[in-house]
């Protein structure tokens, strides 16, 4: 990260301030915004371009538990993400385009890919707080 986290945890930090590339997430969880069932997104990325202008989340990816997605998706028809990049940034994809392998087995475990289809939500160190703390994490 090329930003500190300046804001004491009050206000969310801009995307814009930090330098283009792909960065390692310190913490990504997939849920369903209607049921705030989730799962970890496990060694996620995401990819932060600068091509048209002010630095954004253009693309991302992670491993998740190919069953735990198909879960949540049995009760809602949109998924969220929830992203803590570190350094201060942490904010929500609404209904992220998403991509998946298709692994089969109840713990199978595949990549999936997603990219923003609006703008992100940006968070602060409270409100991120307050949105992981009412996720319900699937449990094998």
């Amino acid at each position: 990260m090329s930003a500190p986290d300046t804001s004491n945890g009050q206000l969310p930090l801009n995307l814009a301030d930090i330098d283009a590339g792909d960065y390692q997430v310190a913490a990504a969880y997939l849920f369903a915004p209607q049921t705030y069932m989730a799962t970890p997104v496990h060694q996620a990325v995401i990819c932060v371009t600068d091509r048209n202008g002010p630095s954004q989340v253009s693309s991302g990816w992670g491993q998740i538990c190919t069953a735990h997605m198909i879960a949540m998706l049995e009760d809602s028809e949109k998924l969220s993400l929830i992203i803590d990049m570190g350094a201060g940034y942490r904010f929500i994809i609404d209904d992220p385009g998403i991509r998946s392998g298709k692994a089969i087995g109840a713990n199978a475990v595949s990549t999936f890919h997603f990219h923003p289809r609006q703008p992100i939500r940006p968070l602060n160190k409270n409100q991120y707080a307050a949105e992981t703390k009412r996720l319900q994490l699937i449990q094998d």
